[in-house]
């Protein structure tokens, strides 16, 4: 914000210095050194409009002598050097050669080619051609491999030919998957350029001739048809069908009636060397020359884009459009360097020791008026800032408020002093007590021709009268003021917020009230006549029906510091920032303070489309304004900044996504479309890029991992995903990007990856350790069983046996001595035979004994027994 620079206010400036502090910190902290140019070199006048950027060898490129530019259908673009092929993907190069890549056999690349099939075709200067198509590097040898075959031109034709030219072999032509050479002719052994036209035919450039080759016709052209003894270095058709010639040391020439003319407007450049032609997308041709530097042709005139810087020259070789519109272009020593359109107008103040910055811009007539810090009023007709005559105070003074009354004069505001400017004289206007005015930020002429002056207090002078507005509030100053469609008068302050004067009455409102910041920067009044404030870290605060809403970063804005607020006719609105410029529509903004959208639809303009500066003047009256053309103005710290009141254009091309890498436990990995990565994987990353040119730290990125995930997951501008802690198994890990404006790759990269388990993690190991569970479960219930049984056999012998015991009648058994009863355990006398039957399992019989039997039946009887048994042993 420019009003950082008041040495007035000391308080206010150690404020503002410390939020540009921190803002510079904020926008430094994602910047890759990839992506910063090392050298600005100076664009001429017609050519302001363009981007320039430049790679060095600081950036990664292996040296700075850039031979060959392309870009395959891939999206990645490709580079010759003296020291390999590189590839770029935006924003990191890759160096491939002889070591990294064994069918490279030299890194001098010369040429390089894109065939119909998008294969990559190399000629270097004495390794022969290679070729790359996908993951497939192939060398080719056009003659015996113990020749030496430098590569002059590589040019690809149609149904998959390739031509070839090699130093000293004459020009050879791949068909199918033979090379053949070309029947032989001095015009054909030294061939430096090549070009297949639209009906097939070649051209080639030689040393001093051109030749065309159209089926079985030859037609050369030489000295006799204009050409100069030089090298032919480039060939190209431009938009209007004329072959247009390159030459070293010869110009710029055409075909005209079988004769070879200088190109229209190209006399200055009559004795230059052209070493590379490319048309452009607006039907011009761009030119690089070794001792020229970049040309430009419009179809009329040849014009410098870039020469030198300090003296030093640029010596351009290889010219080259991308898809997206971008012009590259490689130099002898010094890198790699890109033009692309940039979204802005800059008018800037090159005068010596004078300061860049600008304060306030109004329009008066048809021209702009600006007010510059230490240097008085310029104004800006004729395409450049030109000086005024004015007084020596204000000459020398930091002009930070105009206003055009519409007189003839210009009323000034300065830090230290307010001045009526005419052509003829300048005139200090002073306070009502006549001292002079300090820190004057605000002018404004209503609808009554009154002129109010916002300083250290709020002013009015009508009628050359100059009065103090009574009821403001002490330690009043005032940054910006602003006259709605209802005559009232807003005043946006420095600490006390936003005030509205009406019937002579001040209301104000603050953060109590609901604002976010009570430093108010800018207002505007919107289609619906609502105010609209811009404030200091507070964002943008809107009144709408009595009450404040207000707008963040976390709502789409850019920044929370909003420096100024211009719109178009179109209702389109645009807030400068110290972080750069943001748009959107009246109805998006609308719909965000009411809480209809959660962020603003709208743009932003950065370093990045080509700002020279993101730093814009804040807390002054005429920060922008809106000039004839309808282009807004903005003043900022490199001069006046101009964007058309309209949406930035958006890059209608999604970017292209490549998975570039894959690591492995922290190791890098050799990456396939489907690939095995063994056991024990602790984590696993994927690298991958969008590939875009034009805004490569802005591309967006999601995706997600099959078998994990079960959606997409936000990768940001995050160019890598790690997973960690995977399970053996097969997933597949996608990912898709998305450009600055949204829009997201129509295909997804996609890398199938299985991890191997350990032998114990197999399904075999698995189902070995089941079965032999089983198994042993079984086992052990056999055992169990057996063990079991011969428990229970031996459990049932235990219970016979106490069964047993229990029934044999053991002891002293109590037996009277008279008659031969017993005494049981509960003291009763029975009989001997119950006493047995009722405690053993013994069953009583009645018999006699001997004894018992001789003393009943006598001795004779018991003979008698005997002898009869003795007589008859069955009876």
């Amino acid at each position: 914000m420019m009003a950082v620079f008041s040495f007035i206010s000391s308080a206010k400036l150690s404020r503002r210095i410390a939020l540009l502090f921190i803002s510079l910190l904020a926008g430094a902290s994602g910047v890759l050194p990839q992506t910063l140019p090392t050298k600005h070199w100076d664009l001429a006048d017609p050519f302001k409009s363009y981007v320039h950027e430049s790679w060095t060898s600081e950036h990664g490129l292996p040296q700075n002598v850039i031979t060959a530019i392309e870009q395959t259908s891939d999206g990645y673009l490709w580079l010759g050097t003296q020291s390999g092929l590189v590839r770029f993907n935006g924003i990191a190069f890759m160096n491939l050669d002889r070591y990294n890549t064994p069918a490279m056999k030299n890194e001098f690349i010369r040429v390089l080619a894109v065939a119909e099939d998008s294969t990559l075709w190399v000629g270097t200067d004495h390794g022969g051609v290679v070729s790359f198509r996908g993951r497939v590097v192939t060398q080719h040898r056009l003659v015996d491999s113990l020749t030496v075959e430098g590569t002059h031109m590589i040019v690809p034709g149609k149904d998959h030919t390739v031509w070839a030219a090699i130093s000293g072999l004459g020009v050879w032509k791949k068909e199918a998957d033979r090379w053949v050479a070309v029947a032989p002719s001095a015009s054909l052994t030294s061939v430096w350029s090549g070009f297949v036209d639209s009906d097939g035919s070649l051209w080639l450039g030689g040393q001093g001739s051109l030749v065309h080759l159209r089926g079985d016709t030859v037609e050369r052209f030489g000295s006799r048809e204009g050409l100069p003894e030089g090298r032919i270095l480039a060939l190209i058709r431009d938009s209007r069908g004329d072959l247009i010639v390159g030459t070293r040391g010869g110009g710029l020439l055409t075909l005209k009636q079988k004769k070879f003319v200088p190109l229209q407007g190209s006399a200055r450049y009559a004795h230059s060397t052209i070493s590379g032609l490319c048309n452009d997308a607006e039907g011009g041709l761009w030119i690089g020359s070794y001792d020229e530097g970049l040309l430009h042709y419009d179809g009329a005139l040849v014009s410098r884009c870039i020469g030198s810087q300090s003296g030093n020259p640029l010596h351009v070789g290889p010219v080259f459009l991308d898809k997206e519109g971008s012009l590259w272009f490689g130099t002898a020593g010094d890198g790699l360097h890109r033009l692309r359109r940039s979204v802005v107008r800059m008018r800037q103040l090159n005068e010596s020791n004078v300061s860049p910055q600008i304060w306030a811009v109004v329009q008066r007539d048809n021209e702009l008026w600006v007010g510059t810090r230490s240097s008085g009023l310029r104004r800006f007709a004729g395409n450049r800032f030109q000086h005024v005559s004015q007084s020596r105070e204000l000459g020398q003074a930091t002009v930070s408020a105009l206003l055009d009354p519409g007189d003839g004069s210009l009323i000034v505001g300065c830090e230290d002093g307010l001045y009526k400017w005419t052509a003829s004289a300048t005139v200090p206007l002073t306070l009502p007590g006549g001292k002079p005015f300090t820190n004057v930020y605000a002018l404004i002429k209503d609808r009554r021709g009154v002129v109010w002056i916002g300083a250290e207090s709020l002013y009015k002078m009508s009628e050359g009268v100059i009065t103090e507005v009574p009821g403001m509030p002490a330690g009043f100053e005032v940054n910006c003021l602003l006259e709605d469609r209802t005559g009232k008068i807003w005043i946006g302050t420095d600490a006390n917020g936003v005030g509205v004067l009406e019937n002579g009455r001040a209301r104000f409102f603050t953060t109590e009230e609901g604002l976010r910041s009570n430093t108010v920067l800018s207002m505007y009044e919107d289609s619906g006549g609502e105010i609209w404030c811009g404030t200091q870290g507070g964002g943008l605060s809107r009144l709408s029906n009595g009450k404040w809403s207000t707008l963040l970063m976390d709502q789409g804005l850019l920044d929370n510091c909003v420096n100024s607020i211009a719109g178009g006719e179109n209702t389109f609105v645009w807030l400068s920032t110290n972080r750069g410029l943001f748009g959107g529509t009246e109805q998006s903004f609308i719909a965000a303070f009411e809480g209809k959208i959660t962020r603003v639809d709208g743009g932003s303009i950065t370093a990045q489309d080509g700002l020279p500066t993101t730093e814009f003047a804040g807390g002054l009256q005429n920060c922008s304004v809106s000039s004839k053309d309808g282009v807004l103005w903005f003043a900022s710290m490199k001069g006046l900044v101009g964007v058309t009141p309209e949406p930035p254009k958006k890059n209608p091309l999604p970017p292209t996504v490549r998975i570039e890498g894959i690591d492995v436990n922290g190791q890098s990995s050799e990456l396939t479309e489907s690939m095995e990565i063994g056991p024990d994987v602790r984590s696993v990353q994927f690298s991958y890029i969008g590939l875009t040119f034009l805004m490569p730290l802005s591309t967006r990125y999601r995706y997600r991992l099959d078998g994990v995930d079960d959606d997409w997951l936000d990768g940001r501008n995050q160019r890598q995903a790690t997973y960690t802690n995977l399970s053996p198994g097969t997933y597949v890990f996608h990912v898709q990007a998305a450009n600055d404006d949204g829009l997201w790759s129509k295909e997804q990269a996609s890398i199938h990856i299985t991890i191997l388990p350990h032998f114990w993690q197999t399904v075999w190991f698995k189902i070995f350790c089941l079965l032999g569970i089983v198994a042993g479960v079984l086992g052990s219930y056999r055992i169990r069983v057996r063990s079991m049984l011969r428990r229970e056999e031996e459990l049932n012998q235990r219970i016979a046996s106490a069964v047993a015991d229990i029934k044999v009648l053991h002891g002293l058994i109590p037996i009277c001595a008279n008659c031969k009863k017993v005494r049981d355990d509960k003291g009763y006398w029975s009989d001997v035979a119950k006493y047995i039957t009722d405690n053993s399992d013994a069953v009583m019989t009645h018999g006699i004994c001997p004894e018992c039997a001789e003393k009943i039946y006598g001795p004779d009887m018991m003979d008698r027994i005997k002898n009869k048994r003795e007589q008859n042993p069955a009876g």
